[in-house]
């Protein structure tokens, strides 16, 4: 799958700017107990990977990414 990085970090840039730090926070939360799946999907994966498990993964693993460098003032 050919991935450009700078398209995800523009979106969220874009929407970081226009969200309520009480929605962020929560996407944070959130992102946490997701990622606590992606070992398990991951695993799964190595059996049958299907499209909307690779765009879990991705996703998740991206938001992961973010939301722990993100910090709101």
């Amino acid at each position: 799958m050919f991935w450009r990085w700078e398209t995800p970090d523009r979106a969220f840039a874009a929407w970081s700017d226009y969200a309520p730090p009480a929605t962020i926070a929560e996407l944070r939360r959130l992102t946490r107990h997701l990622g606590g799946f992606l070992t398990a999907a991951r695993l799964i994966g190595r059996v049958h990977m299907g499209s909307d498990l690779q765009r879990f993964i991705v996703a998740t693993s991206y938001l992961l990414t973010v939301c722990i460098d993100y910090y709101v003032d």
